[in-house]
């Protein structure tokens, strides 16, 4: 995958912004492939609302993310792009899931108890 950890973090953000929480996000095409080269950044978001609006601006928050052109491809459908994204594609949404969880994590290892002294640390 050609994009950094706060690349994939940033635009998973940004979709989340637009479409809310339960959008699955896909990167494919050039970026997704560690042994191409060069190209624009496609995203396939699976997404509940599709306003068209929000589509716009979603797209130009994430060339401002990326400093390039961004391919939005917005669906849910079986249209051969839809399934070549999901087949190909590298699914990033579940980035900050994960980071979600390590904090969550760490968090309770600071508020929970101490054996020695039965209270919590924070």
């Amino acid at each position: 995958m050609r994009i950094t950890e706060f690349e994939a973090q940033a635009a998973v953000e940004v979709v989340i912004a637009h479409f809310g929480k339960g959008a699955r996000i896909w990167l494919f095409g050039s970026r997704a492939d560690d042994s191409r080269r060069g190209g624009d950044v496609d995203l396939y978001v699976e997404a509940a609302s599709r306003d068209v609006m929000d589509e716009i601006r979603c797209k130009l928050d994430l060339e401002d993310v990326f400093g390039t052109k961004v391919d939005l491809v917005m669906g849910a459908g079986d249209k051969p792009i839809h399934q070549i994204a999901k087949e190909t594609g590298v699914r990033i949404d579940g980035v900050l899931r994960q980071d979600h969880r390590k904090l969550e994590s760490a968090r309770r290892k600071v508020v929970s108890p101490s054996p020695a002294s039965g209270r919590g640390r924070g």
